[in-house]
């Protein structure tokens, strides 16, 4: 039964991450899908299988190259390739390649839940095991961040599995729980080089047994320690032969997350986490997980610190970071499951004590009258209690259920059904959120209405300032991979390899140009959202005039961050362009009468804000008085880029894909 019960949870998990999974493709998707993981798995496609990019692991690369080579290779008669080849595919029409590295992150963050589950039930029992994975498969941060292709919740499974055998190795002592425990810690810290934490919890377990065991409790570490090592490197082989270079892109990330702050974030990491985990894993599992966390403890010290190691240790580091995101704190969520299954298990045998003490007193005879039906010896509580006590149990909860007449008032079936109302209540918060959100996720982003209303307005290579919260391909004629009714081929002219392309231009002109033009003008380049601040100035408006840039797209992620710099000339800026121009369309994401909602480097992307009507940010569309409108690629970018830290700089430029990761 339970087995059932399991699959149904890991079923209903996996159902709401892959709803509405499509959401805002071709057009819109995170900067962190476009820079780190995919695009690399689609390079292995022409190049070798070196990432060359250290900043992340690479096996949820290689498993998204793994997954595309089967999807397009011994199952290609169920999934087409238009363009010839998968890296054709992605520069022209990549929404399934998305999709694909987007299920498969789902898959893994279900199979994160399963392996919590497992640890578990092997660690306290069925009943631990099945909340453990209904925490995982339904608390909003892991949802939220398996419906991007990140890495991120590829951690969750190696986590699990390294507590579960670092507990055993503490109470058995045994190498074979060791090398196991080292080996999950491998695994995650193969997704996540802060999983590596994971190896805090065998180090307690050896250290406890030093006594006991003394140099084999040493051993032990060192062969958990040497099989971590093995796996990580087994899956990312190509670190082996680029150490330095390794070496070099973790010790940037590690700067860059410790010392430059992100435009924005600086309230202090501690309360971040701690306010991330009132939604990420909800108020009621985050303090059952607490609560847990304290019977453990005063159940065995040493077990329980092996549970809350990982948690409290990898909360301390990235509280201490200048950089906060609330998906850093994902390694932790398996511990915080299971201490939270501790509780509620324990809550719902008080639950049931409840109910069977309720359900005794109902069947008591009144005073002075003999109760009817058999003798109590043989079918009350009396004779029950006795009868349970005779063979040997603890007359408490399991000597009320079996007597006759409880076993009648309170079935079998009574403590299962009390666990799952008081886990259902500990998960409303956050399954509440997966639905809302994933409801959120099936309407059309704000940027993509604009975009279609740029498009239908306006003739392509418009001339328009869109501010840095839409990727690349969100300016091109064709994110389809199929061309607009507006634009066709023309014969070539002299000098021409190809045919041209044609369309109606500014002023109603048909054109015959050579290279396909793109929806709106956008040379290379481009500033970045943590960034842009630094470019923003009065004088910006002036260039915009000059350069025919009489349409500006603002949007409230980026305006917001840039204005809570306090740089000098954003807040100028602003009040200059809404002084000086008319605003033509606004798209707002919040219901009629809601929002807006304060900008958050988690809340205003994954959308749990119950605010939220449909994804993407507040996109105004104004139109500056006194201004020419041209089309056609600028001589320059506006606004104009300047010298910048690597870590922000424009698309391209090293340094560039640490953005948000």
């Amino acid at each position: 039964m339970h087995r059932l019960v399991l699959a149904v949870i890991l079923a209903a998990g996996f159902a709401l991450r892959v709803w509405n999974i499509d959401y805002g493709l071709p057009f819109v998707y995170s900067i962190d899908e476009a820079n780190h993981f995919t695009s690399r798995a689609v390079g292995m496609f022409w190049q070798d299988l070196d990432p060359s990019y250290y900043q992340n692991p690479a096996a949820y690369t290689y498993l998204v190259y793994a997954l595309l080579r089967v999807l397009y290779g011994p199952l290609g008669f169920l999934f087409d390739l238009p363009y010839g080849n998968v890296t054709e595919q992605f520069a022209k029409d990549p929404t399934e390649i998305w999709i694909a590295a987007r299920t498969l992150a789902a898959a893994l963050c279900v199979g994160g839940a399963a392996a919590t589950y497992l640890a578990a039930r092997r660690l306290w029992g069925v009943r631990e095991g099945l909340v453990a994975a209904a925490v995982v498969s339904f608390a909003f941060l892991p949802v939220a961040y398996s419906r991007v292709a990140v890495t991120d919740v590829g951690s969750l499974a190696g986590v699990a599995l390294a507590l579960l055998w670092s507990v055993q190795a503490y109470e058995t002592g045994r190498l074979r729980s060791y090398a196991l425990a080292g080996g999950g810690a491998g695994l995650a810290v193969a997704f996540k080089y802060t999983a590596g934490l994971a190896l805090l919890p065998l180090a307690i377990a050896a250290l406890a047994r030093v006594r006991a065991d003394g140099p084999r409790a040493a051993g032990g570490l060192a062969l958990g320690a040497s099989l971590a090592a093995v796996v990580f490197m087994a899956l990312n082989p190509y670190v082996v032969g680029s150490l330095d270079v390794w070496w070099r892109d973790l010790r940037a990330q590690a700067e860059v997350a410790a010392d430059l702050p992100k435009p924005g974030q600086e309230s202090g990491g501690v309360s971040y986490y701690l306010d991330s985990l009132t939604w990420g894993l909800g108020w009621a599992a985050a303090l059952a997980a607490l609560l847990g966390a304290t019977l453990e403890l005063r159940r065995s010290f040493v077990r329980g610190l092996i549970l809350v190691a990982v948690p409290v240790a990898l909360f301390a580091y990235l509280s201490v970071q200048s950089r906060y995101f609330g998906r850093w704190l994902l390694p932790a969520y398996p511990a915080l499951a299971m201490l939270a299954a501790v509780a509620v298990s324990r809550a719902a045998d008080v639950a049931t004590g409840w109910v069977a003490s309720r359900a005794a007193g109902r069947g008591r005879p009144a005073p002075g009258r003999a109760p009817p039906g058999p003798r109590p010896a043989r079918s009350g509580l009396r004779g029950g209690r006795r009868r349970v006590v005779a063979s040997g149990l603890r007359p408490g909860l399991p000597g009320l259920l079996a007597g006759g007449t409880l076993r009648r008032r309170v079935p079998a079936l009574a403590p299962a059904a009390v666990l799952a109302a008081v886990t259902a209540l500990v998960l409303a918060q956050p399954l509440a959120a997966d639905v809302r959100t994933a409801l959120v996720l099936g309407r059309a982003d704000t940027r993509e209405q604009a975009r279609e209303f740029l498009t239908e307005r306006f003739p392509p290579e418009l001339r328009v300032s869109i501010e840095p919260a839409v990727p690349g391909r969100y300016f091109r004629s064709n994110p389809e991979g199929r061309l607009p009714d507006w634009l066709s081929r023309c014969p070539a002219h002299s000098g021409w390899r190809e045919p041209g392309w044609s369309y109606v231009g500014h002023g109603g002109r048909r054109l015959c140009v050579r290279f396909k033009p793109a929806a709106f003008a956008r040379p290379a380049r481009g500033i970045r959202a943590s960034a842009y601040h630094m470019v923003l100035s009065p004088e910006v408006i002036d260039d915009y005039r000059f350069y025919g840039y009489c349409l500006v797209v603002t949007t409230g992620v980026v305006r917001e961050r840039a204005l809570q710099t306090g740089a000098p000339g954003v807040r100028a800026y602003y009040r200059r362009l809404e002084r000086e121009s008319r605003l033509l369309r606004e798209f707002s994401p919040y219901d009629p009468g809601e929002g807006p909602v304060p900008f958050n480097f988690d809340l205003s992307y994954n959308y749990y804000p119950s605010e939220y009507h449909r994804p993407g940010p507040t996109v105004r569309i104004l139109r500056l008085d006194r201004c020419e409108q041209r089309t056609g690629p600028p001589v320059i970018r506006v606004p104009r880029v300047k010298e910048l830290p690597p870590f922000s700089a424009p698309d391209g430029e090293r340094g560039a894909g640490a953005e948000e990761t």
